[in-house]
């Protein structure tokens, strides 16, 4: 930029006129939207430093060293967390016996002055609002998500972390007035090798071979059952990409108990199927997305059989920022021979923290 400029270039492709007065040509540069300004490397200029690299021996083609965009393997995560708090008091005093009930009926009155109904002291006050009882609820859902992704292979870690209490007024003289309403706990690992799909091919019956490890726990134990819930299941299988978005993947191994009482091994076989974050609906710079895991498992132990189907279906509503609406079901159905199917179903709404990001490398 001249000789009388000052340690320093603008980078632009301009033509500026042959002065030696920096601030002219710094006038140009700014009017004709130049903006970035880079400190000079000293005696290793870009010209240097160009002849070194260039003079170093080297046994491959040069065209080889370039890094390859495409074989970069790049990693995404994401960290969602739901929080539920609410409570409420409610302070409805018993009816008091009137003078005038006191005088023509005392038989409806106890010794403290309280009127009585069937032999039991009745609420003062019929409103609705009054008529309930005192509650806290608590709860939290945070899902948490590490996946890598190459050329020839993938894999995909997910956590699940789902809980719900809620405390009533005690039923009786040896009730805690704590229930839980939901105790889950869920990691899984799936590796798979995509060999098949290189080239670009992409057909959705090309299958990817894939082991999985699938963790279930809780975090209390309830009472009764006597020991801690801690399923394992390790398989191997293929996974098929339907559609972008969508796979399926068929699997068999064995399911364990490690701290059940008689650590049963069962083998069996089963199904998932996924839907990663979906964009249904665009509004302006917001998205509704939706996504869903259903997973089916049969395992077999002494001639007997028994299935479980696990399912999340998650939808959400971007508000601002990492803020988004939410609701989430979750569904859980297990049947063995013999007995009657049982399900439970868990569904709840709120907001929402989010975040999502990339890394490349290494």
């Amino acid at each position: 930029v001249g000789q009388a400029a000052p340690p320093r270039h603008v980078i632009l492709s301009l033509a500026v006129p042959d002065v030696d007065d920096s601030g002219v040509i710094e006038k140009l540069v700014a009017a004709a939207g130049g903006s970035g300004v880079w400190e000079t490397l000293g005696e290793e200029a870009l010209r240097t430093t160009t002849l070194a690299y260039l003079e170093q021996p080297r046994d491959e083609d040069p065209r080889e060293a370039l890094p390859d965009a495409d074989g970069t393997l790049e990693w995404q995560f994401r960290a969602d967390a739901d929080l539920l708090f609410s409570g409420s008091s409610i302070a409805n005093p018993r009816q008091r016996c009137t003078d005038a009930m006191l005088m023509t009926e005392p038989e409806r009155c106890d010794a403290e002055g309280f009127a009585l109904t069937d032999g039991g002291r009745v609420a003062a006050y019929d409103a609705t609002q009054l008529s309930l009882a005192d509650v806290i609820t608590f709860g939290f859902n945070v899902a948490l998500a590490a996946n890598a992704a190459a050329p020839d292979w993938t894999w995909q870690n997910t956590g699940s972390f789902l809980y719900r209490t809620a405390w009533t007024e005690p039923t009786g003289p040896m009730g805690s007035g704590f229930v839980e309403a939901a105790d889950q706990i869920r990691l899984r690992s799936t590796l798979s090798w995509r060999g098949l799909r290189q080239g670009g091919t992409d057909q959705w019956y090309l299958p990817d071979p894939t082991a999985d490890v699938f963790v279930e726990s809780e975090f209390t134990e309830p009472e009764g059952r006597g020991y801690h819930w801690l399923l394992t299941r390790p398989t191997l299988g293929f996974r098929f990409q339907l559609v972008d978005k969508l796979q399926v993947q068929i699997m068999g191994g064995f399911q364990a108990q490690p701290l059940a009482p008689d650590r049963q091994v069962e083998g069996g076989f089963g199904a998932t199927m996924t839907l990663s974050p979906w964009d249904m609906i665009k509004l302006d710079q917001q998205f509704a997305r939706m996504a869903f895991t259903f997973d089916y498992f049969v395992a077999f132990s002494d001639a007997e059989a028994h299935g479980t189907l696990r399912g999340t279906l998650d939808a959400a509503f971007d508000l601002a920022g990492p803020l988004a609406l939410t609701l989430q079901a979750n569904l859980y159905l297990q049947h063995q021979s013999a007995q009657d199917v049982g399900a439970a179903v868990s569904v709840s709404a709120g907001i929402r923290l989010g975040y999502l990001g990339r890394a490349i490398g290494p």
